[in-house]
């Protein structure tokens, strides 16, 4: 399924959707619970999910960041009330190890749904991107070491990032990070024979600091068949226009 969602979009858009719903349905639990709420039905979370599919070598490695509010507005009963935020202040790594075991019970289906075909030139694509990249064509998870990071059902869940909303700088710090590419524009050369060097931030666990290719690979692994956009709900705007609070 890992090497499928770098060119499946279908797939890609469920695994987002999946992922979203769990992590939402896991902050509307926390909050209700935290603050004595009568129904979770009236707590709506915010959610953004960016896709990363490129290891700054290029090889393939699907990813997704999240910006999450660090809890769940709760819609007014008239609209003469203000939209009220409840901080989920007593998130734990049991939270996150729970929201992967249910992600991974959504998708165990997807694993035997081969699913479309891709098209001929998207198939091209991925034959000539993932030629060439050597034993590991995807990063093996490391142990989770630390706290809010959990490793379980073959995947990895980090949450100990928190900005306060109000912190405009550092957020849009980390929505820049969120939305970086795989490489900078000063990081890829043309080399006198006529490949393509794409230099890294840092050396590779094997040490090296560069991946050389030619024009065409280079091309096949920037082909990147997203998911389709998903509209935002016009309520979900208004709560999120409401006071800024923290965010994780």
């Amino acid at each position: 399924m890992a090497v499928r969602l770098g060119y499946d979009k279908r797939l890609l858009a469920l695994v987002c959707q999946r992922f979203a719903k769990r992590v939402m349905q896991t902050l509307r639990r926390q909050t209700k619970l935290e603050h004595a709420r009568a129904t979770s039905s009236t707590l709506h979370p915010g959610m953004v999910i960016v896709v990363q599919r490129l290891r700054s070598d290029l090889g393939l490695f699907v990813h997704l960041h999240a910006l999450v509010t660090d809890g769940c507005f709760e819609a007014p009963d008239d609209d003469a009330q203000e939209v009220r935020f409840w901080p989920s202040e007593q998130l734990a790594a049991e939270h996150l190890l729970s929201t992967l075991q249910r992600l991974h019970a959504d998708l165990a289906e997807c694993a035997l749904d081969e699913g479309e075909p891709p098209e001929d030139g998207v198939a091209a694509c991925v034959q000539l991107g993932l030629s060439g990249l050597g034993p590991e064509p995807v990063r093996a998870l490391p142990c989770a070491v630390g706290p809010m990071l959990v490793s379980g059902f073959g995947m990895q869940l980090h949450a100990a990032v928190a900005v306060d909303g109000r912190d405009r700088k550092r957020l849009e710090r980390v929505c820049r990070y969120l939305l970086r590419p795989p490489f900078a524009l000063g990081a890829v050369q043309r080399t006198a024979d006529g490949q393509v060097r794409v230099h890294f931030k840092k050396p590779s666990r094997n040490g090296a600091t560069y991946a050389e290719m030619s024009p065409e690979r280079f091309l096949a692994r920037l082909r990147s068949p997203g998911p389709a956009r998903a509209r935002p709900r016009g309520r979900i705007r208004e709560q999120m226009s409401g006071p800024t609070e923290p965010t994780r």
